[in-house]
């Protein structure tokens, strides 16, 4: 769960990204990964690094 607005705001917006736009990718897994599922659920293989412009 977010823990204020812009993260909610932030969270959503990349929830609402097309997948095709994402780029890259590592064969290593997010180091912040366990964190990410602890906070948010999901999976550690669901979770990326990704920055948009």
């Amino acid at each position: 769960m977010p823990n204020n607005l812009q993260e909610q705001i932030l969270l959503e917006d990349a929830k609402s990204q097309p997948a095709m736009m994402i780029q890259g990718g590592s064969s290593r897994p997010l180091g912040d990964a366990p964190r990410l599922v602890a906070n948010y659920g999901g999976q550690p293989e669901d979770w990326y690094k990704m920055a948009s412009k």
